[in-house]
């Protein structure tokens, strides 16, 4: 459209339509430009041609500097001025120009933004159209969700961007860290898809939680909280607590001649001349016991050597439960009339759902050897 000086405007004829918005190709554009200046020439009374949000896709667009050049020159010889401020020239494949659509080889087409062209201080327009390969952004330039970029490969690789391998049951989604692939995990849960668990944590055979706290496993009776250290006895004659398994699994209960649930209700001295301290226990449940064991659910005895209990190695506190795996001939051959830790004694602190559990292991006792 052609302006006159008076406001009004004139259709010039093109043989070549555009429909409004699309990008000019450069020969489309040269048709419409000769046409507008060969009729602008011809006793023209408008005052200037303006081309307004022009956006022009080329691989040669010195050729059309060139042009635009031999247009405004004719135009001004008629008193006319062509104004080009908010043209664009776009490339997608000539390394000479000023690169306007930088897609990283993920797209094909691009379109001229004014707002973006503004706030660039006039340095580039160009937004990309459909970015493939799970590209992402203006320009391509980051991963879409659920990928993430791929340290090996340049962004302007095909498989730059590698899809999220979070695990189904260990993760709590399934879009991971776009920068390093790093997967939300579920509590106690580790490693980079999440398919592992964390140190202190073992697996359950829950999806919810899939990766809870190891219990503490003692392989001896705690001092009790409130009994303090026998006197004159230095710290360092303790040395370290000797380290006991952490689990608990069906050789471990096939291995024990007993296994109970009993709360510590008190603490006596043991028989007059040895080094054995007496705890008295409240027997609650009875899993596991040998044929011809007269264990029972109710008052017990357990002794423990004195010089543990001095040591706090480890530590039992009163009126708690514990589930306590044993061999009932280490207390025989010591001659004391109860049950006794010893060194193939397990102590792990009482849970709810250690029920549940060592009674799947019951079941599973006929495989004992």
């Amino acid at each position: 459209m052609v302006r006159t000086v008076v406001g009004e405007t004139k259709s010039i004829a093109v043989t070549e339509e555009v429909h409004q918005g699309s990008v000019l190709s450069p020969f489309l554009f040269c048709l419409v430009l000769d046409s507008l200046t060969e009729a602008a020439q011809n006793s023209a009374t408008w005052t200037f041609i303006y081309a307004d949000d022009v956006a022009i896709c080329t691989d040669s667009r010195a050729h059309l500097q060139e042009a635009l050049v031999s247009w405004k020159h004719q135009l001004q010889t008629g008193g006319l001025v062509l104004s080009v401020a908010k043209t664009q020239f776009m490339s997608f494949n000539d390394p000479d120009t000023n690169n306007k659509c930088n897609c990283n080889g993920h797209a094909r087409r691009c379109r001229f933004n004014m707002e973006l062209y503004k706030l660039s201080g006039r340095a580039s327009g160009g937004v990309c159209l459909k970015c493939r390969h799970y590209t992402a952004g203006r320009h391509c330039h980051y991963c879409r969700e659920g990928y993430y970029r791929d340290p090996t490969k340049p962004i302007t690789h095909k498989k730059a961007c590698k899809p999220c391998d979070c695990h189904p049951v260990g993760a709590s989604g399934k879009t991971c860290n776009q920068t390093s692939g790093q997967c939300p995990c579920k509590d106690g849960v580790t490693g980079t898809t999440c398919n592992r668990c964390a140190k202190g944590y073992q697996q359950s055979r829950s999806h919810i939680a899939p990766c809870i706290r190891i219990p503490r496993v003692v392989t001896a009776v705690q001092a009790m909280e409130a009994v303090d250290a026998e006197p004159g006895r230095a710290a360092d004659q303790c040395g370290r607590c000797r380290a006991g398994a952490r689990t608990l699994n069906l050789n471990k209960y096939c291995s024990r001649d007993y296994v109970i649930m009993a709360r510590v209700v008190g603490r006596e001295a043991g028989p007059a001349g040895t080094a054995w301290a007496r705890l008295a226990l409240s027997v609650q449940a009875v899993y596991k016991r040998a044929p011809r064991s007269r264990l029972r659910r109710g008052a017990a005895a357990l002794y423990v050597r004195a010089a543990d209990l001095a040591c706090k190695c480890p530590k039992i506190k009163i009126n708690k439960s514990y589930l306590i795996l044993g061999v009932e001939k280490e207390g025989a051959s010591s001659g004391l009339p109860g049950l006794m830790v010893g060194e193939r004694t397990l102590l792990l602190e009482w849970r709810d759902d250690w029920h549940r559990r060592i009674r799947r292991l019951q079941r599973r006792a006929i495989n004992c050897h």
